[in-house]
């Protein structure tokens, strides 16, 4: 597979090796295997982020009920008001720039 950018867009077109160049837009400029691997390894980790992101939302919705389980009295809450505050403090602290970001083997524990 070959890749080549339009300079002035910035898209990215890939074409099979055999593709004869007269198909190529002649506009269109080769990349090298650097800037490929460069390329996917920014795509792979924005996906991680946006992952990451929607864990921590869907994490801090569980906390947030644990809370009011708790404000409540409801005897199914789970542990303690004080560990879901932790945790929440925690899943903030959870974002691009954290020490791991965003490895899910990193995340946050939830309390038990």
């Amino acid at each position: 597979m070959r890749y080549f950018k339009e300079p002035e867009t910035g898209q990215i077109f890939a074409y099979e090796d055999e593709t004869e160049d007269s198909v190529i837009l002649p506009q269109l400029v080769l990349l090298t295997q650097a800037e490929v691997d460069d390329l996917l390894s920014k795509k792979h980790r924005d996906e991680q982020m946006g992952r990451e992101a929607v864990w921590v939302a869907a994490e801090m919705a569980v906390v947030a009920d644990q809370l009011l389980m708790h404000e409540d009295g409801d005897d199914m809450a789970v542990t303690t008001p004080e560990a879901w505050k932790d945790y929440r403090k925690a899943l903030r602290r959870w974002v691009e720039g954290a020490e791991f970001f965003p490895n899910q083997e990193h995340r946050p524990v939830r309390p038990v």
